[in-house]
């Protein structure tokens, strides 16, 4: 995996803030804990260079002000290293809390129990975390509305996510979603120059892993409220996660395989379904056109030509045998370039070479 570049992360941590009243150095897991549940306005929490393990939620309740924040501080940018077996990392209810240069890493048994790094709710308005490495999180960072005393639900504003390495060492094995920066609601944040990579969720209840939309709910009902009354629903049918070979059986009696992406990594489900004979209509990105060429084993169509789109997928629906020969060129393509007899020799001589 890549790291973020240490320019990026040494420029967010020389950023200037206000004057810290006073510093508290700790270098263990009970003194970080105890600094945190004691901390006031104008602290400044120094975490010396170490591991930290850590078996529980951290609540950040004090509030710090504009003038004087709560900062809780790596002394060596991503030299404190804390890992938590807990449901949730910093529970940050109080304004103005500050976090820089932390590196922070779910190490739960079961990743349904790894659930946020931090966990911004309620009124904790101009939460920052800058500069900070957070891995193995179904969400490195939710914030969202919580009521308060009187019932009356305030949500955490003007919100900072800046200079951050965000990731996950290996799908994560959940069915909740699985979300890096998961800002359901509050208003006027500002995310910027982040590196977000290497997540996916490996769990079913037709969550999708990135960032879920803001108002909450899923994708789908999103999408769905965008072509209301003009979609009839009685022929549209959403499979889910279903068996292999229902999978395969779906590709070989599909007319039409759409595969419609930004440039990004090709999904192995354009392999396979090429594999199966589909007959795939393609966005015309990168890496899509090194494995479709228009007209021979595929079509390709502009990411963003909707009038194009929707005439080549009508046009394939209307005369399924027009794309006859485009079905069998796809499955001479994989076996001819993606056949696992030949991958696999090259894949492990790149290893061994490397």
């Amino acid at each position: 995996m890549r790291s973020l570049p240490r320019l990026l992360l040494a420029s967010s941590l020389l950023f200037p803030s206000a004057a810290h009243a006073a510093p508290v150095q700790v270098s263990s897991t009970e003194a970080l804990i105890a600094a945190i549940q004691g901390a006031k306005a104008g602290d400044e929490i120094i975490l010396a260079d170490g591991a930290y393990a850590i078996s529980q939620n951290i609540s950040c309740s004090a509030d710090g002000t504009a003038e004087a924040p709560i900062v809780v501080r790596a002394a060596t940018p991503l030299g404190a290293a804390l890992s938590f077996d807990a449901v949730e990392g910093f529970k940050v209810l109080g304004k103005h809390w500050r976090f820089e240069g932390l590196s922070i890493r779910g190490v739960c048994a079961s990743d349904s129990d790894c659930e946020h790094a931090f966990h911004v709710i309620g009124d904790a308005d101009h939460f920052q975390m800058v500069g900070c490495q957070v891995r193995d999180f179904n969400a490195q960072l939710k914030a969202n509305a919580a009521p308060d005393g009187n019932g009356v639900w305030r949500a955490p504003d003007q919100g900072l996510v800046e200079g951050c390495d965000l990731g996950d060492d290996q799908p994560r094995q959940t069915s909740n979603p699985v979300t890096k920066l998961n800002i359901d609601t509050g208003d006027d944040w500002v995310v910027r120059g982040n590196f977000i990579h290497d997540f996916r969720k490996d769990g079913g209840n037709e969550i999708s892993y990135g960032a879920a939309p803001k108002d909450g709910g899923i994708w789908r009902e999103v999408l769905l409220r965008e072509v209301e009354g003009r979609l009839d629903l009685a022929r549209v049918h959403f499979a889910g996660r279903v068996p292999y070979p229902d999978f395969c059986r779906l590709m070989q009696a599909s007319r039409v395989h759409a595969y419609l992406t930004y440039p990004f990594v090709l999904g192995w489900s354009l392999i396979e379904a090429m594999s199966m004979g589909a007959a795939v209509i393609g966005s015309r990105t990168p890496p899509v056109e090194e494995v479709i060429e228009d007209g021979v084993n595929g079509r390709l169509v502009d990411f963003f030509d909707v009038p194009g789109w929707s005439a080549a997928l009508a046009g394939a629906l209307a005369d399924p045998e027009a794309l006859a020969p485009l079905r069998l060129a796809a499955r001479r393509t994989v076996e001819e370039r993606y056949a696992l007899k030949d991958c696999l020799p090259r894949i492990l001589d790149l290893v061994e070479r490397t």
